[in-house]
């Protein structure tokens, strides 16, 4: 079992490392649907709008960052 940083994987240069993947973290896209106006909604758990129920985002929907 590793304790400290010392016993660390080589490829691993220090004990606190970050993910550069991705957006920062705290940082949501939203989007608005097309067809109602609705919105925001957060891009990456809401697929389909929540006032149509029956419209999937699609190029037309507008999203910010």
């Amino acid at each position: 079992m590793m304790s400290g940083p010392e016993n660390l994987p080589a490829h691993v240069t220090s004990a606190k490392t970050t993910a550069t993947y991705g957006p920062p973290r705290g940082a949501q896209s939203y989007w608005y649907c097309c067809e109602c106006g609705f919105g925001p909604m957060t891009l990456d758990i809401t697929p389909s709008c929540v006032y149509c129920e029956n419209h999937h985002r699609c190029y037309q929907c507008r999203i910010d960052n």
